[in-house]
């Protein structure tokens, strides 16, 4: 990476919302949810993971400190994801397309998330976590399956399919 892209401490990466300022107010960070932690003690997932594509890593790494462009590249993943899926034939039933959301961020929270609370709630089918860190190997996807709406036959072949996702395919 060239320099300067480096983050040696996604920890103090600029994760969390900075609060309002006033007049005689001190300007703080808020940690965010962090989406793998949820969903880690949820009996409702089964999970897999796996590295990171090196692809998805550099896009990442590149995005990281502008919202903008880490957006558009998850909606590029939502997209592949979307394609991958439709292109195998996978849905829940015959009217319904599968539901996901993706996270990106550290362990300690999402920098960004296509999951609001509801979203939580309402238990998606799939949800992507792409969890960085300062070393690009051990950069991780962990792919969260809903076992309750979901067989097991469409389980197995999502992870198959989502393994080490590359948005530049």
């Amino acid at each position: 990476l060239p320099a300067g892209l480096r983050i040696d401490n996604m920890e103090d990466a600029e994760v969390g919302t900075v609060g309002k300022r006033g007049p005689n107010e001190v300007e703080t960070k808020s940690r965010p949810v962090s989406t793998l932690k949820v969903l880690t003690g949820s009996r409702l997932y089964t999970s897999r993971v796996c590295g990171q594509h090196r692809n998805l890593t550099k896009l990442f790494r590149l995005s990281w400190k502008d919202k903008i462009q880490l957006q558009k590249v998850l909606d590029k993943l939502s997209d592949v994801m979307t394609e991958k899926i439709r292109g195998k034939g996978i849905s829940k039933d015959k009217k319904s397309s599968i539901s996901m959301g993706i996270s990106c961020g550290t362990v300690h929270g999402d920098q960004l998330s296509t999951l609001s609370s509801t979203q939580m709630e309402r238990n998606e089918d799939l949800i992507v976590c792409f969890v960085m860190d300062p070393l690009d190997i051990d950069c991780k996807q962990v792919t969260f399956l809903n076992t309750k709406s979901l067989s097991k036959p469409q389980i197995e072949e999502l992870f198959r399919i989502l393994y080490k996702l590359d948005a530049c395919p």
